[in-house]
């Protein structure tokens, strides 16, 4: 796998930062991230990311401008339905950073999901989320 990825061997894979830590490996402060992301730019105004991490926690937010979003559905989490944030991007197993939360009213917050196994996403197009409604 580390030479499909165009490394010597999965130690030169782990010294690129591939690897978070195995036994091979140690940890680094610096990773490169092979997982899926989704960036705000390249999301439609009116499609919504489904979010879900551990330990049963679901959230729904729709793309509204930029990198602005909104919560449109939440389960098990402190995220509310109305409540907005700002976020660049999104990638697959990390977790989910978002700023200038609006919160049940309360500006200017910060919120991070997922800190124990990551954050993983669905992507819901805009016509998929006409015809749910």
């Amino acid at each position: 796998m580390a030479v499909f990825l165009g490394c010597k061997d999965f130690d030169s894979f782990c010294r690129m930062g591939g690897v978070k830590s195995t036994k091979k490996c140690k940890a680094t402060e610096s990773v490169i991230s092979f997982a899926p992301i989704y960036t705000s730019c390249n999301l439609a105004v009116g499609e919504e990311l489904v979010a879900r991490w551990k330990p049963d926690r679901r959230c729904v937010f729709k793309h509204l401008k930029d990198n602005l979003f909104e919560v449109v559905a939440s389960e098990n989490c402190k995220l509310c339905v109305g409540d907005t944030f700002c976020c660049d991007y999104f990638i697959e197993g990390e977790v989910m950073q978002v700023c200038n939360l609006t919160h049940q009213g309360v500006s200017g917050l910060s919120y991070m999901a997922g800190k124990k196994g990551g954050v993983r996403y669905e992507r819901i197009e805009p016509q998929q989320v006409c015809k749910r409604q």
